[in-house]
């Protein structure tokens, strides 16, 4: 007898097949309609007032057909395009810092259209070089303090400088007692305390030298024959630094100086001269000859001709006395052969002033003598082509500045005082002056000067 299939078996069965014919075979897709690609080309990021490119030529049509560019701007300052309906369309970066975002619409003869966007980050413009920088090494506070400006009557009173070196962690300050700055725009600094000299590169640039920042040369070793507290000049034309030792009376010369010479370097030659006892200042003449400003008890200056060939036991050229000398912590020639010697405290806080440098050998009376009245101790003089003149005094936390320093004589009150708490001057010891409106230094002639 045949088996019977329930009807509730049979009705499972006609389900699960109709259900197969209604979901087993999907219905056709909808043709996709091909569209343009945008490509408003890569972000970018470019200086203030650069002129820039828009490229979306990368962009393509669906089938090879033609494209119509739209290019208009989103957000940021609003600056006006050239060619905005062209691939490419261009224009001027805003003067200040911003982002700016731009669309691109690219629409084909069909009507379809694609978009795309791009960033042009615009970075804030550099500072402007001034006219001179003014480095101040302050030997109190482990720092040296950069002062910008166009003219000598903005370095009076409380003003901040542009750039101060100073940091705990990175910039190896210990003690700075001088500073210099070479042929590659490189600062690079004595410092008494460890002892060594540290270079900082870029220093044109203030915000370089700003903050805690890392040497990148680091001369430092027993071969270097550092000792103990230094002062400093730098022959431009030869490219090469005297460093005054007050410890052992010698000074060590470092040929190419601009090389980036760095750790337990040997000085390429050592002038040990008896002329040359307690060095507290060095400069330069016009024709490379080293003056020296002998201090303590024997108060002279000592004048090397050719000072960058010297080596070994020498004589000096000439040696310079006066009975005005004393305490003596610096000396200075002006690009007019007239020469400036500073007493320190000891002496008055006096600046000897002597005309016809040139020919000076043996004992002289200064043609003047200027006095700088409210001066605590002074240790170092500088005298651009101009005529004005920056002497620091280390015990009052101050620069005094004099217009025509040469035409002056007696007591006399500073024209313009740097000095206060926003200074950041803390025990201003020695000074570096670079003038762009004389292309001079006070070693020498300037670095080369964009």
């Amino acid at each position: 007898m045949a088996a019977r299939t329930s009807p509730r078996a049979l009705s499972l069965a006609a389900l699960v097949s109709m259900t197969f014919l209604l979901v087993g075979c999907p219905p056709n897709p909808t043709p996709r309609v091909p569209r343009p690609v945008a490509n408003a080309g890569p972000d970018q990021t470019v200086s203030a007032g650069d002129e820039v490119t828009l490229d979306g030529s990368a962009s393509t049509p669906s089938r090879g057909g033609m494209l119509t560019f739209t290019w208009q701007q989103l957000a940021g300052t609003p600056v006006v395009l050239d060619n905005p309906h062209e691939p490419i369309a261009t224009f001027l970066a805003p003067d200040s810092q911003t982002i700016l975002t731009f669309q691109l619409i690219v629409t084909e003869s069909t009507g379809r259209s694609a978009g795309d966007t791009t960033q042009v980050t615009v970075e804030a413009p550099p500072p402007p070089i001034p006219d001179a920088i003014l480095y101040v090494a302050n030997v109190a506070g482990d720092s040296v303090t950069a002062y910008g400006f166009d003219v000598p009557a903005e370095l009076d009173g409380d003003v901040p400088p542009a750039a101060e070196l100073f940091g705990p962690t990175n910039t190896l300050l210990n003690v700075p007692t001088a500073v210099v700055f070479d042929n590659i725009e490189t600062l690079l600094v004595y410092n008494a305390g460890t002892p060594s000299i540290t270079g900082y590169p870029n220093a044109l640039t203030l915000p370089a030298i700003n903050g805690d920042r890392l040497p990148n040369r680091v001369i430092q070793g027993t071969a270097t024959n550092l000792v103990g507290s230094a002062a400093m000049a730098y022959d431009a034309a030869n490219d090469v630094l005297f460093v005054a030792d007050a410890d052992t009376d010698v000074i060590n010369v470092f040929a190419n100086a601009s090389l980036p010479f760095s750790g337990n370097v040997a000085p390429t030659r050592i002038i040990d001269s008896p002329d040359v006892a307690f060095p507290r200042g060095l400069n330069l003449g016009a024709n490379g000859e080293l003056y020296v400003a002998n201090g303590l008890d024997i108060d002279s200056v000592a004048v090397f001709d050719n000072a960058a060939t010297l080596d070994g036991d020498v004589f000096a050229a000439r040696l310079i006395r006066s009975p005005a000398f004393e305490d003596v912590f610096d000396a200075f020639i002006d690009v007019n052969n007239t020469l400036y010697v500073v007493n320190g405290a000891g002496g008055g806080n006096q600046i000897n002033i002597f005309a016809n440098a040139l020919t000076l050998d043996g004992e002289f009376l200064p043609d003047a003598i200027v006095t700088v009245i409210g001066a605590v101790n002074l240790s170092a003089i500088i005298v651009d082509a101009a005529g004005n003149a920056y002497i620091a005094d280390p015990d009052n936390n101050a620069i005094y500045g004099y217009t025509k320093l040469v035409m002056r004589d007696g007591l006399t009150l500073p024209d313009r005082t740097l000095k206060g708490p926003a200074t950041g001057l803390a025990g201003p010891l020695r000074m570096f002056l670079v003038d762009w409106t004389t292309c001079a230094t006070n070693q020498l002639s300037a670095p080369s000067i964009p």
